[in-house]
C-alpha cells in the first residue's frame, strides 16, 4: 500500500509542474511582456522551494515538492516562446516530470535500505536544484528607454 501511495504522490508532482506552466498559458499573446516578472517568480520560487522544500527538510527529513509549479513555469515559458498553445505547455510540463513517481518509488526502496543516506540525499538535492538554477539563469530583462529604443540594462540618468 505504501508504494500506491508513493506512485499517486510522485504522479501528483508531476501535475503540479503542469499547473507551473498554466500562467503562461493564460496569459497567451501578453506572455512576452510578462516574461521578466515570470522568470522573476519562478526564480525566487525555486531558490524558495529548494531551500525549504529540500535543504531545510535535509536537516528534518521532511518532503520535496514545491519546486514543481516554478519549474512547469520555467517550461511554459520557452514553450510559448516556441508557439505551443496552453493545454500543449500544460502537457509538456507534466512530462517533464513524468519520470518522477517512478524515481520517488526506487528512491523510497533505496532510503527503506540506506535511512542514513536521506539526509545527504535531500542536502545533494538541494544544491543540486541550486545549481541548475544558477547555470539556466534567465536573462536580465528587456527595458524600453526614453527614445523607445530596447536594451538589457535600465539607463542611468544624466547627472
Amino acid at each position: 500500500m505504501e508504494l500506491a501511495a508513493l506512485a499517486i504522490a510522485g504522479s501528483g508532482t508531476a501535475l503540479a509542474t503542469g499547473v507551473g506552466a498554466l500562467p503562461v498559458s493564460r496569459l497567451g499573446e501578453h506572455a512576452a511582456a510578462w516574461r521578466p516578472g515570470l522568470w522573476g517568480l519562478t526564480v525566487g520560487l525555486m531558490t524558495v522551494a529548494s531551500i525549504v522544500g529540500l535543504l531545510l527538510p535535509a536537516l528534518d527529513e521532511g518532503t520535496v515538492a514545491l519546486q514543481n509549479i516554478p519549474e512547469g513555469t520555467s517550461v511554459a515559458i520557452h514553450m510559448r516562446a516556441a508557439g505551443l498553445d496552453g493545454r500543449q505547455q500544460f502537457w509538456a510540463a507534466v512530462l517533464t516530470s513524468a519520470p518522477q513517481p517512478l524515481g520517488a518509488i526506487i528512491a523510497f526502496l533505496l532510503v527503506q535500505q540506506i535511512e542514513a543516506l536521506l539526509t545527504f540525499s535531500f542536502a545533494f538535492a538541494a544544491g543540486a536544484m541550486l545549481a541548475w538554477w544558477r547555470s539556466s539563469s534567465p536573462p536580465r530583462p528587456t527595458v524600453v528607454g526614453h527614445s523607445g529604443s530596447r536594451s538589457a540594462a535600465p539607463r542611468r540618468a544624466a547627472s
